[in-house]
């Protein structure tokens, strides 16, 4: 499948890209400092470890006036403030609590995730995030294209603080793929070069396939030039949170790891992730799976991905 402009196709993604912006107390602006993606509909956020690790106190919450931005399809925006963070320690991830001061029936649109090892060539987008004023060098005629703006007042702001940004799609293909790392400095992980144009202020967002799955975390990138390099989606299966905030209260106060959410279909991966220590409910699993892929004329992955559940031996 190809992208094709003038669709709803790139519009329906958008709802899943959060933009997060630091204030600045001093000169009471919002800043761009990265972007996210949902992970659940409960608003868990996935972003780059390096957009918020100097906002994260000791004991893993998160002390610095930043949020994320929900965006609607209907172009009007949410403010949720992060409350804690996992950090990942070796990739450039981290897993992020927010909560939403309008209520909690504000649920977010999570992207099912793709486990699939990509291949070089493979066509692959994502979302450029950015300010009003900011030139836009992948301006597709055609493409999704839209500016977002509102008034964030908070604990942290004399009044209101105007937040102006603009979203637009952005296409490319994988370069290169690195199975252990970039080099030993800026990229000691595995990650995946493509030529999608982002920005400073996209480090955290989703890089997504041509099924509109996520494949790949933006990490790094020549700001606005064909180079940017991306963390693999197997990178954050180990980020975990408590598992009240995800709504399972048989287990409060205990931790919950998305391999623990995946398995367990809580979070949607394509292809399933399967459970090593349940193998007859993963083959009726993956069947099932390559059964619905029959059905929509999609291909079959054949990357067989196990994990093994918290609490099972």
């Amino acid at each position: 499948m190809n992208f094709r402009p003038g669709t709803q196709w790139e519009k329906n993604l958008l709802p899943s890209i959060a933009p997060i912006f630091r204030i600045d107390l001093d000169k009471q602006i919002a800043c761009l400092i990265g972007t996210g993606f949902w992970i659940t509909k409960k608003g868990h956020l996935v972003t780059a470890r390096h957009v918020i690790q100097d906002n994260i106190g000791g004991n893993g919450k998160d002390i610095g006036p930043i949020f994320a931005i929900q965006t609607r399809p209907d172009r009007s925006i949410i403010f949720r403030g992060l409350v804690c963070s996992d950090l990942h320690p070796n990739f450039d991830l981290a897993l992020c609590e927010t909560y939403c001061p309008v209520g909690d029936t504000e649920l977010t649109v999570p992207l099912p995730i793709s486990l699939n090892f990509l291949d070089v060539n493979e066509q692959v987008c994502s979302f450029a995030v950015f300010s009003y004023d900011q030139i836009y060098k992948n301006q597709y005629e055609g493409f999704t294209y839209i500016k977002f703006k509102g008034t964030l007042a908070s604990q942290y702001t004399k009044g209101g603080v105007p937040i102006r940004f603009a979203i637009g799609f952005s296409i490319g293909e994988v370069s290169a793929i690195f199975e252990e790392k970039r080099d030993s400095v800026m990229l000691p992980f595995p990650c995946i070069e493509t030529s999608v144009r982002i920005y400073g202020g996209n480090s955290g967002g989703p890089l997504i396939d041509n099924q509109g799955r996520i494949c790949g975390i933006h990490c790094s990138s020549y700001d606005g030039d064909r180079i940017s390099y991306h963390v693999p989606t197997h990178g954050l299966l180990n980020l975990q949170m408590t598992t009240t905030s995800f709504g399972i209260t048989e287990e409060s106060g205990k931790l919950c790891s998305v391999m623990d959410l995946a398995i367990s279909q809580k979070i949607e991966c394509v292809p399933p992730l399967l459970d090593e220590s349940r193998l007859l409910r993963s083959c009726l699993l993956w069947i099932r799976y390559a059964l619905r892929c029959k059905l929509n004329n999609e291909a079959i992955s054949f990357d067989f991905n196990f994990g093994r559940q918290k609490g099972t031996k």
